[in-house]
């Protein structure tokens, strides 16, 4: 049996291969959202606690690109309550969104935050419900967030 040799200076040496340990990965598992507007995109993520069983974390995080700026500008967002506030019309969230987004881009926007809260992706006690005129006790649900006025 010969061995795989190499000459080096004229000196022989046996060939040796270095067996590397294999890298364990800590991968994070997580599901996706987009929606997408000529100006605008939100990206939305929710990271699982176990892919498993299918249990996901609290919270949620929105990858914002503002498309109405060359080169187009990205900011990263994962405030559940500042998100709410601007789902619900929270002055102290909305200084930082008109800041962010124009008008129509904070009407999409939320339209985007009302998917994520029908998705349960965020949690909120204000659903865009509205009690319904015929039944104090029956609750109707607001159609399509707000993108169609003749609610």
């Amino acid at each position: 049996m010969t061995k795989d040799r190499i000459q080096i200076n004229g000196v022989w040496y046996v060939k040796e291969t270095t067996k590397e340990e294999p890298i364990e990965l800590d991968l994070t598992d997580f599901i996706g959202c987009a929606y997408e507007t000529s100006d605008y995109v939100w990206e939305a993520t929710k990271i699982y606690k176990s892919l498993a069983s299918d249990i996901l974390y609290d919270g949620v995080y929105i990858k914002f690109t503002d498309k109405t700026v060359t080169p187009w500008k990205e900011d990263h967002w994962d405030n559940d309550n500042w998100i709410l506030g601007i789902y619900n019309n929270n002055p102290e969230s909305m200084p930082d969104a008109e800041e962010s987004m124009n008008t129509e881009g904070i009407r999409h926007f939320r339209a985007f935050i009302g998917e994520l809260v029908d998705r349960e992706w965020l949690n909120t006690n204000n659903n865009e419900q509205r009690r319904s005129k015929n039944t104090t006790n029956k609750v109707v649900r607001k159609p399509n967030h707000g993108l169609n006025n003749d609610v």
